[in-house]
């Protein structure tokens, strides 16, 4: 008898084996944008800290708001 299994070893999966690869491959490229879109947040959330600590900053030394 026969072992198909190795016929060809250089051929495509197929069935659940090429589905598994396949969304290997489509989970990584999420991961990957996944990855960008949190490092854009978190980049606009420092600039967003530190201006508002730069506002504060300045308030402070002008002595704002003044009050009578």
């Amino acid at each position: 008898m026969e072992n198909r299994s190795y016929r060809n070893p250089n051929a495509a999966p197929r069935g659940a084996v090429a589905l598994a690869a396949t969304m290997d491959v489509a989970s990584t490229g999420h991961r990957l944008e996944a990855a960008r879109v949190l490092k854009n947040t978190y980049a606009l959330l420092s600039m967003t800290l530190l201006f508002s600590a730069g506002v504060a900053a300045a308030s402070v030394a002008l002595r704002l708001p003044a009050r009578a």
